[in-house]
Formats: structure tokens, C-alpha cells, sequence
């Protein structure tokens, strides 16, 4: 999935199936932004929909990329917006 730059990355994560609420290690990609994002229920998470955005991310668990993250917990409230990836 590719997720808005506004999107909260460890809840991102759990949505993505990358992680659980017990949380754990993941890496970054930051891509440039797509002209929308879909919303998608996923891991009992639902994301919103959301127009153009100037920069995204995925998230990777086995890739080299360079920005390497710890979630620990996640708040429950946050908004996350997202799009599958083709």
C-alpha cells in the first residue's frame, strides 16, 4: 500500500499487515505523492480517501531501504489515508 504523507506510519504499518498493535520494526520508503488515495478496509482498520498529496510512503519489512522506524503503540484515533499498490 502507498499511504499519504499526513497518514500516522505505525498505525499505517498495522493497516498494511507489516505490523501488529505490539509493534516492532519496519522501513520507509518516501515516494512522491499520488493524485488520490482510495479508502480501504484492511486489518479492521478503515483508511480515508484524500486528494493529492506531495509526498507518500511504504512500508517495507524486508527491504533495504534507509529510514529504518520502532513502533511501540499506536494511538487508535489517528487517520490514516492509503492506496493499494498496482
Amino acid at each position: 500500500m502507498v499511504y499519504h504523507s499526513d497518514s500516522v506510519v505505525c498505525k499505517s504499518a498495522i493497516h498494511s499487515g507489516m505490523l501488529t498493535a505490539a509493534g516492532g520494526e519496519l522501513k520507509l520508503e518516501i515516494a512522491n505523492g499520488l493524485e488520490n488515495y482510495e479508502s480501504v478496509l484492511s486489518n479492521a482498520i478503515h483508511s480515508l480517501s484524500f486528494d493529492l498529496g506531495a509526498r507518500s510512503f511504504v512500508i517495507h519489512k524486508d527491504d533495504d531501504e534507509i529510514t529504518t522506524l520502532t513502533c511501540t503503540e499506536t494511538a487508535a484515533t489517528e487517520e490514516i489515508a492509503s492506496k493499494p499498490v498496482d
